[in-house]
């Protein structure tokens, strides 16, 4: 009898083994394979020759020969012949399959499985299958296996590399300016925010805008927390998506001003054959229909300085002069180590950067915990743009990063300075009001399959990020 779960190796091995004993396709039980030459041994030897991500074949080979159909067809005939599985043990063995055609040695989004073998058990749809799953669809058709569709539009799950996780840069880089002649002057009601409150980066750029007060001049959309399929008669990307009609997820809303679908239609209409990533924040510009920019950065840079003459508070400065050197600093460390440093560990696929990135993530926020020892905030005693930054990764922590994305060394509120720190800048008006803790725990739970197959959302403990702190013992004098 087979184990619920195996890791790819065995599998492989395990397919393999099978494969060598079939002298033939049975055609009345798998249809589709019967029309490929290819017989069982020539498909377990292809299985045995690893390619140079120790895969058994190459999506490029799998496509070039339609090995993946055989090699499907070879594996799940084998279910239905010699196996006798409970329900939940069939679901994990397609998974595993999954992760072992898919690159990268994990399943993936993009990557999907219909089968009827539940159908002929029963005689009623195979609903079991996709219980809390994106990837294993619905079907009525028995004994058939759909082939992977790589889309060419994709997500940080697809920025692993070696088993480590290295994100890929924003690509809209244009800038607002007030600059005579700018191409993008600051203007109010021109342009438009559009967000994820489960993004941290986007994140950021709603709190300057509410920080700057500028919510009178910027609109704001927020997408439903979780992904859904962006174009699903095209590909199999799943993306940010805006709510629609009947629908009732508390904090999104529909895109009123583009009648868009998702995040990923905007790009489209900003850009003609766009196959890059359908990320948030975007920042966009009426006018034109373009994307501005949408690296979260640069976003919060325009926030601050271009937009005084219109700006509630243009008192408030994020980037002061006199603390810039600081916030440079401390944001060379805090970026990787800490606000890309809990990707890099929910990410990684293979031990090794996994910890590298773990080690590293822990070593810098004891350096944060050391630093907030002696001032109230991370750059010196006045509040800069490295806070919210940090900010939105500590908020994140303990319910999400440390059980989600392994970071479970210790939680956040283990650390009284960076605890205390935390309900500090929670209680800011403009900063709190950017937390969403449904939508941080229902998109970070429900969209990542490759993690969390079934999107169990824990329930966690309630944390009181508005009870009293200890910041206020530091005074601007001492900085």
């Amino acid at each position: 009898m087979m184990k619920e779960m195996m890791m790819p190796w065995q599998c492989r091995r395990f397919l393999i083994s099978s494969l060598l004993s079939f002298p033939r396709w049975e055609p009345s039980l798998l249809p589709c394979c019967s029309r490929h030459q290819s017989s069982p041994h020539e498909v377990a030897l292809a299985l045995s020759y690893p390619t140079s991500d120790s895969l058994p074949l190459s999506p490029t080979q799998i496509y070039s020969s339609s090995s993946l159909w055989v090699v499907c067809g070879c594996a799940y005939a084998y279910i239905l012949q010699s196996l006798i599985l409970p329900h939940r043990q069939h679901s994990s063995f397609c998974l595993v399959l999954a992760a072992l055609v898919s690159r990268g040695g994990g399943f993936v989004g993009s990557s999907e499985f219909c089968c009827g073998l539940c159908e002929e058990r029963s005689g009623k749809p195979n609903v079991g299958c996709t219980r809390g799953s994106e990837v294993l669809k619905n079907t009525r058709r028995p004994y058939f296996l759909k082939p992977f569709s790589f889309a060419m539009s994709r997500t940080s799950l697809h920025e692993t590399h070696d088993g480590e996780f290295k994100r890929k840069e924003s690509e809209f880089r244009h800038f607002i300016s007030r600059e005579p002649g700018a191409e993008f002057p600051p203007e109010a009601d021109r342009y438009h925010l559009y967000i994820s409150y489960a993004c941290p980066w986007a994140s950021r750029c709603l709190a300057f805008l509410k920080l700057k007060g500028l919510d009178h001049a910027i609109g704001v959309t927020v997408t439903k927390p979780k992904w859904g399929e962006t174009k699903p008669s095209v590909d199999d990307h799943h993306g940010w998506m805006f709510l629609e009609d009947g629908e009732d997820v508390p904090g999104a809303m529909k895109d009123s001003l583009n009648n868009a679908k998702s995040i990923r239609d905007l790009y489209e209409i900003a850009s003609t054959g766009y196959t890059g990533k359908y990320t948030v924040p975007v920042l966009w510009d009426i006018k034109t229909m373009r994307i501005v920019n949408n690296e979260s950065s640069e976003i919060t840079k325009m926030f601050n300085d271009e937009f005084n003459d219109i700006a509630k508070h243009p008192e408030v400065d994020l980037f002061p002069e006199h603390l810039k050197a600081s916030i440079d600093s401390v944001n060379s460390w805090t970026y990787n180590a800490i606000n890309n440093g809990v990707y890099r560990c929910g990410f990684a696929t293979k031990q090794k950067p996994y910890e590298e990135a773990f080690n590293q993530l822990f070593e810098a926020l004891d350096r944060c915990e050391e630093i907030l020892s002696k001032q109230r905030y991370i750059a010196g005693n006045e509040l800069t743009e490295a806070d919210i930054r940090l900010f939105m990764t500590l908020i994140r922590f303990d319910e999400v990063y440390v059980v989600h994305f392994k970071t479970n060394k210790k939680f956040i509120r283990e650390y009284p300075n960076l605890f205390n720190y935390t309900k500090d800048l929670f209680q800011v008006p403009g900063i709190g009001a950017t937390v969403n803790m449904y939508h941080i725990k229902h998109h970070y739970y429900g969209s990542h399959p490759s993690i969390n197959p079934f999107g169990i959302v824990p329930v966690g403990q309630k944390i009181d990020y508005s009870a009293p702190h200890d910041r206020d013992r530091f005074s601007k004098e001492s900085a």
